[in-house]
């Protein structure tokens, strides 16, 4: 049993890495790794966790990347997260989060949406990674509607800077901590810009 692309608390996923380990030690998967988005923190909870001897763990992240016109995630596995440059990379994307977060924080003020000190500091003090999302959810709560229709109404702007990444930049950084490069999720990419992957993954 493997599993090499799973999210915890950290970025998107509902578990802690306790939680997560203790479901794939009880579905007996033997290779794993967990690929938070942008951040390593699971990288440095696991230290603490002991592994059974025949489980083996590959230290893992999914960044959110940019080739061309293209939004893409790229996974990087087996690197040392304890490199420069990948920690480097997270505290730079980080940082370009907390500026978008306050920027469409802002946007939401113009039309009318006030977001509390207490909500934006829960976004912004997030250990992990963070995002429109987190903001989405506190309207979901406050019945504006359901998640697409909110992002189409207040949660898209134009002009707005991104938080990703070249993605070669990217590549280049999980190569020089001595990992791995793969291109996530690519049937989601070909559909979402009706593109041949092909193009993509040779590029």
């Amino acid at each position: 049993m493997i599993d090499m692309h799973i999210h915890t608390n950290n970025s998107d996923g509902e578990y802690s890495v306790v939680e997560i380990i203790n479901m794939l030690l009880e579905l007996k998967v033997e290779l794993f790794s967990i690929t938070d988005h942008d951040n390593i923190n699971s990288c440095y909870e696991l230290e603490k966790i002991k592994l059974p001897q025949n489980v083996i763990y590959v230290p893992g992240i999914e960044f959110s990347a940019k080739l061309d016109n293209y939004n893409c995630h790229i996974l990087g596995y087996n690197f040392d997260y304890k490199n420069k440059f990948i920690e480097n990379e997270c505290k730079v994307i980080r940082q370009r989060k907390i500026e978008k977060i306050l920027k469409v924080i802002g946007h939401l003020k113009a039309l009318g949406i006030e977001i509390t000190d207490t909500e934006k500091n829960s976004i912004l003090n997030k250990q992990g990674s963070f995002g429109r999302m987190d903001l989405c959810k506190i309207l979901i709560g406050r019945g504006y509607g359901e998640k697409k229709d909110i992002y189409d109404k207040y949660l898209e702007i134009p002009n707005l800077i991104g938080h990703r990444s070249n993605a070669e930049h990217i590549i280049d950084i999980i190569n020089m901590s001595g990992g791995v490069s793969i291109l996530a999720h690519p049937k989601e990419i070909e559909v979402d810009y009706n593109i041949n992957i092909e193009d993509i993954i040779k590029k």
